[in-house]
């Protein structure tokens, strides 16, 4: 009994690369408190002390969900120290900031006097320095957050003046330890309202709605080829954060965290192809066409060089064929759900506490039609994926996914029996299309983190059986061999695949 086999697969994966950045809005500690409970703060004397930790927030409204910024500067050692005026905000008369200066103006004579003697500690020693930051507005113009690096300080006691002497520089110059999270954060009902009400982007999920629908034909060599997917899309959100964290100037921690919100994948594909071989001398081609990049919206940033990400969408179709005849019609297609309890928390610089779940997919396939005649082997994919990239002061971290799920395979062995009995005894055929149809799914998460150190994480992987079918009914016999026309076969079902857990 001779088979020649066709093989037919239509793979749906996902990229998406971050480019279009929402602002995140500074939150001041006035925004995190009551009315009542500020004015009691702000004549707090301690918020002119120095610290060796200040943490600084920013963050934009998402629904019930708040993207929340979260950056603590760590300044451990004997001879540093750091403070944000954001602490003494409203104690102040005035702030004047120049390249080499600040000079700050204090309201009365007690908050003068007590910040003359907690700030005199670096006048102590020649090494001693601390940081000042600056937030949007403190020094006029100043549009984000500004450190700068105070190494000596003067007063003038009659105007309760103190002049600070400064250098200027970048975060990623004066932050030498720092951690620094940002992703979507449910917050306490409280603080939610009282960021809401400040006018910040609403668009700050990552939104991976983009139809990429499309009809396109393709010649590689004798082999040609139409394929069309409609409709073509993805449907909801990402939710993410990034966390990482750096000791004198050396990564020490770099994880993420990612669950989806309504993910849905659908593809309806449709594809005919032939050929227009000479010879029977089996022939492969192979191609790749970029289908879509587009920006999608919801990318972040945190102004002043502290963090950025940014998304596109990337779709590309491949074309592989192995064939000394073709003739081939296909059409299905799938809807892929992830639910919205599907979590992976990945650590970048120790994969050993990687931890992942829920992230099998639920699949509604569409009826399933197929026309062949023999000899060949073809596949056909869309390939998008969703990648995450994150510059954090100047050092890179970019994680991806890999969705394809689910891919379509379609396989038909051509059977010749020249005693009959090509399907099963009895039926005396000496022909026979038999189809073995099947489906699969491959989920990855990938990163690459600062070093070059590499992430690769499957999520679900794996080769079933259509759903609701006895393999054994798939073979239907002929008369006679197809020659020159494809072979109908009957359409399969609509269906549903009903796996549990983990792939």
């Amino acid at each position: 009994m001779a088979v020649l086999n066709l093989l037919s697969v239509f793979a749906v994966a996902f990229l998406v690369v971050f480019g279009n950045a929402v602002e995140l809005e500074e939150i001041k500690p006035w925004d995190l408190y009551p009315l009542e409970t500020r004015d009691l703060r702000r004549r707090d004397m301690n918020a002119f002390d120095l610290r060796s930790t200040e943490t600084f927030l920013w963050g934009a409204q998402d629904g019930v969900d708040v993207i929340l910024g979260n950056f603590t500067v760590m300044m451990p050692g004997d001879s540093e120290n750091i403070l944000s005026m954001e602490r003494f905000h409203g104690m102040l008369k005035s702030v004047k900031c120049e390249p080499e200066k600040l000079t700050i103006a204090f309201e009365d004579d007690q908050t003068f006097e007590y910040a003359k003697r907690v700030w005199d500690w670096v006048n102590g020693a020649d090494n001693h320095t601390f940081v000042m930051v600056a937030s949007k507005g403190d020094c006029g113009d100043n549009k984000y957050r500004v450190p700068y690096k105070v190494y000596s300080l003067h007063y003038d006691e009659p105007g309760n003046i103190a002049t600070l002497n400064v250098s200027t520089g970048s975060w990623k110059d004066l932050a030498h330890s720092y951690e620094i999270q940002v992703g979507n954060i449910g917050i306490p009902e409280s603080t939610s309202q009282a960021v809401s009400k400040r006018d910040i982007s609403k668009s700050t999920s990552i939104d991976l709605g983009v139809d990429f629908r499309f009809k396109g034909k393709a010649k590689i060599g004798p082999v040609f080829g139409e394929i069309q997917c409609n409709p073509c899309n993805t449907r909801g959100k990402l939710n993410f954060e990034f966390k990482i964290k750096q000791k004198y100037f050396v990564p020490v921690g770099a994880k993420f965290k990612a669950s989806p919100k309504g993910l849905k994948i659908r593809a309806a594909v449709t594809l005919i192809s032939g050929n227009d071989l000479k010879t029977k001398k089996e022939t492969k081609a192979e191609d790749r066409i970029r289908l879509i990049k587009s920006s999608l919206p919801g990318g972040v940033s945190i102004p002043g060089g502290i963090l950025s990400l940014g998304p596109h969408f990337v779709a590309e179709l491949g074309w592989e064929f192995t064939a000394a005849e073709l003739s081939i019609m296909a059409k299905t297609g799938a809807t892929a759900t992830i639910s919205d309890k599907a979590v992976i928390e990945a650590d970048l610089l120790n994969p050993s506490k990687n931890k992942f779940s829920g992230w099998v997919p639920k699949v509604e396939f569409d009826p399933l039609e197929f026309q062949a005649r023999a000899s060949v082997k073809f596949q056909a994919y869309v390939v998008p994926s969703v990648n995450l990239e994150a510059s954090v002061l100047g050092k890179g971290v970019e994680t991806g996914f890999l969705l394809k799920a689910p891919y379509i395979e379609v396989r038909a062995d051509a059977i010749t029996a020249p005693d009959g009995n090509a399907c099963r005894k009895g039926d005396k055929k000496g022909f026979a299309l038999k189809i073995v149809p099947s489906w699969g799914v491959e989920l990855k998460f990938t990163a690459a983190v600062i070093k070059g150190k590499k992430l690769d994480i499957s999520l679900a992987h794996g080769n079933f059986a259509w759903p609701g079918v006895d393999p054994k009914s798939l073979c239907y016999a002929f008369d006679e061999p197809p020659k020159k026309t494809r072979r109908f076969v009957p359409a399969l079902p609509a269906t549903t695949s009903a796996l549990k857990g983990n792939a």
